[in-house]
């Protein structure tokens, strides 16, 4: 048995996807939201029996491997380790050597953190910022679980750090660890500032946020995009979270790396913070996958309300039902916590307000509704929001509270517009694309068993290829097979496959079933298949011969009709000595 099938033997496909997706039983299978599109119904279903997972919303499919691989972006190999070290799996690692390696940027990643961690503790300055956490009721457990550190007030002191033990220096530059100025001078990112780290939602380091510690016009800096970063995709905390939310079914959603921290050690555990930039839908989505309730908790300011505002009109149109915790008087639910105790703030969270109703009465108050034209853009402005509301019942809820706040009948604010249901299919959900059975079969061998591919790979000539209905799917199965490793990417070729021919892959690929097919079965499945297709086009070039002897002799063209019948009996002879 190979370390693959060593790997895949030893795991459940449900325990790995589940790092990922809040999964709920379907029958012998499960089904959760889709981690690779943005969907309001689940379409993403794991199959135990097969060892699979699949989204009909679309189309993507996979194993344990190829999830690894598309979540934290790893080569095959490098997912294979990733599973051996996250499971303390007792499989040998295999070795593996990439250019610019997306593993080498999570090691400089980590490197920087514990050079970050051991400043906090081991310098006079990070003393003075260790002092700063703990008179903000930070203890030092709490700094240990979230790896807070400390980047020193120097202009080089990372950078000498990374150079003194021979780190890739254009890579620091990469992950925005170092900036190069214009004139080419090189210097540290984070300077005077408390860190703290980013992690994906493996537990990988991807990025860091500083607090400063100084006079500095941006109390707060966060990392750039980077090659393992998008700031949009992600949440601080979420990696020491999700598992409070999946347990809570719902995620507080607070501004600020202090309000997370605080409240986490104050006891509300399910607690995620977007990344000091205005909520995205990807953050949005990503809280859906694990719970079932969003409550905002922002700072209680303008700037507080207008962001919370802005996040529940975001959530409203993903179907959801979101609350706004609003009934506090002091300045955040860092403040909050510290100042009143785990009872209180629990209890205001009970206590939180519908976010509909909130956006309704934020909306009423800005308008003067006792007058027609402010009552007319009053309604205007919350029927645009309702307006993106996918589902009909809910946004005909909707109707019904704008109906009985403004006190307008329900037929003049529907007025037969935007109630359509709108499903998270598209156009081409119900095409298929349709293959001949020897076609299938040499699909499903080759995915079944990749080491094939060398010996029947010149078979496939330019002529075979022709007629095949599957010719993008097998030329990609040739182009993406790594014959050092023996295995196919099958994530590579779905990006470079049409959609119907994706939905084919998938099917073949979600329905191999090993112990009823063996190597040696598969070989002379491929020999038949090859035979079979073969004869497909000897038949075909004899019928095209035919109909030019037929035309040839209409025309009375007897040369022409001798010629091709001469073509023919050899196209025969050759045939039959085959």
């Amino acid at each position: 048995m190979n370390v693959k099938e060593q790997i895949k033997n030893s795991l459940s496909i449900v325990d790995v996807v589940g790092r990922y997706v809040s999964l709920n039983p379907a029958g012998k299978n499960y089904k959760g939201l889709c981690p690779f599109h943005t969907e309001k119904t689940p379409s993403f279903f794991v199959m135990p029996e097969k060892e699979s997972y699949t989204c009909f919303g679309c189309n993507q499919f996979g194993d344990v491997f190829s999830i690894i691989m598309e979540m934290e972006g790893l080569s095959f190999v490098e997912a294979m380790n990733f599973l051996i070290d996250n499971y303390n799996l007792s499989v040998e690692k295999k070795e593996y050597r990439t250019k610019n390696s997306v593993n080498d940027y999570y090691k400089i990643n980590e490197f920087t953190l514990n050079y970050f961690k051991k400043n906090l503790l081991n310098t006079n300055e990070g003393l003075r910022a260790d002092k700063y956490l703990k008179d903000r009721g930070i203890s030092s457990n709490t700094i240990s679980e979230f790896s807070i550190g400390y980047a020193l007030n120097e202009w080089d002191g990372l950078y000498k750090e990374l150079t003194k033990n021979s780190v890739n220096i254009q890579y620091c530059i990469d992950l925005g660890l170092l900036v190069k100025s214009d004139k080419g001078k090189i210097y540290d990112r984070f300077r005077g500032r408390i860190i703290f780290p980013i992690y994906s939602e493996a537990g990988k380091v991807i990025a860091f946020g500083g607090r400063t510690m100084f006079d500095e016009p941006s109390k707060y800096l966060n990392s750039p995009d980077t090659p393992v970063y998008k700031k949009s995709e992600h949440l601080y905390g979420f990696y020491n979270t999700k598992k409070f939310l999946r347990e809570n079914k719902k995620a507080i959603l607070v501004e600020g790396y202090f309000d997370l921290v605080s409240l986490y050690q104050g006891g509300v555990k399910n607690v995620v913070a977007s990344l000091g930039t205005a909520l995205t839908n990807q953050q949005i989505y990503l809280m859906m996958r694990f719970s079932e309730k969003i409550y905002v908790f922002y700072d209680n300011d303008e700037a507080g309300d207008k962001a919370a505002k802005r996040a529940i009109q975001m959530m409203l149109e993903q179907n959801l039902s979101p609350y706004i915790v609003k009934n506090f008087s002091v300045k955040d639910p860092d403040d909050l916590i510290r100042s009143q105790g785990l009872k209180e703030v629990l209890e205001i969270i009970d206590n939180a307000e519908d976010g509909f109703k909130y956006i309704l009465d934020f909306i009423m108050k800005d308008n003067d509704i006792n007058n027609p034209i402010g009552k007319k853009n009053a309604v205007a402005n919350i029927l645009n929001i309702i307006s993106k509301v996918g589902d009909p019942i809910i946004k005909n809820e909707y109707i019904k509270k704008i109906s009985d706040a403004f006190n307008i009948q329900e037929s003049l604010l529907q007025g037969g517009k935007n109630l359509s249901y709108n499903n998270d299919t598209n156009e081409n959900s119900a095409k298929k694309l349709l293959i001949s059975a020897s076609e299938r079969i040499v699909i499903e061998s080759l995915i079944a068993y990749p080491q094939l591919i060398n010996s029947v790979r010149e078979l496939f000539n330019e002529k075979l290829m022709s007629i095949l209905i599957s010719r993008n799917i097998i030329d990609n199965i040739f182009a993406n097979f790594d014959s050092n490793s023996g295995i196919i990417d099958h994530n590579i070729i779905q990006k470079n496959i049409t959609e119907i021919e994706k939905k084919l892959f998938r099917d073949i690929f979600i329905n191999i079933n090993k112990e009823n097919l063996s190597f040696e079965n598969a070989e002379d499945n491929i020999g038949s298949a090859i035979i079979n297709l073969q004869t497909s086009i000897n038949n075909n070039s004899i019928k095209e011969l035919n109909k030019r002897i037929k035309a040839a002799a209409r025309n009375n063209e007897i040369e022409k009709v001798n010629k091709l019948m001469e073509i023919k009996k050899n196209f025969l002879n050759a045939k039959y000595k085959q």
